[in-house]
């Protein structure tokens, strides 16, 4: 981290294992989150660098994640190379300790799994919490989108609380697009 002021330095941290980390970090309230290709989510303080907390998913992060800021708290959503999209709780993810990280799955509103890895896309999250990202295999989807299914839930929104319910089917929650079909 740098100061805006004089480009002087703030504090610099290399999180976990020293992993490449290949993902561009995302700014929450107080913290600040990046994923490295260990498979590693972290939760670095933005004043001090500090590790906050750690979860792991079940294949490499290349994708750098996004946040849905909520009236009570806020959710990482990222994808990772299992093929899998995650929506961290990070108040629920306070339980992971950095010299212990859990599973991110276990910490997650919900999770959802896609027809391939996620690769380098990254999500993009609507007002009205839709979670748009693309896989290695060409297709978009749009999870929780409201033509997809009229009464989403498990979808952070910017404004609101999340509700929990599990991790959703594919064919429910998502719409895939492939361009030119």
């Amino acid at each position: 981290a740098r100061r805006l002021a004089d480009g002087g330095p703030v504090w610099t941290r290399r999180p976990g294992t020293g992993a490449p980390i290949s993902a561009t970090p995302a700014l929450g309230t107080t913290a600040v989150y990046v994923a490295d290709e260990s498979g590693a989510l972290y939760a670095l303080d933005t004043i001090s660098g500090d590790s906050l907390w750690s979860c792991t998913a079940n294949g490499a992060i290349r994708s750098s994640p996004a946040v849905a800021v909520t009236e009570d708290d806020e959710i990482v959503i990222f994808g990772a190379d299992d093929g899998t999209v995650y929506a961290v709780d990070t108040s629920a993810a306070l339980t992971c300790t950095p010299s212990e990280p859990c599973n991110c799955g276990q910490v997650a509103v919900w999770t959802i799994a896609l027809d391939a890895p996620v690769g380098r896309s990254s999500p993009a999250i609507d007002f009205d919490g839709t979670v748009y990202i693309g896989t290695e295999s060409g297709r978009l989807y749009a999870i929780g989108a409201p033509a997809a299914d009229p009464t989403p839930t498990g979808t952070p929104t910017p404004t609101g609380t999340p509700t929990p319910t599990g991790t959703p089917e594919p064919s429910t929650t998502s719409t895939p697009f492939v361009p030119g079909s």
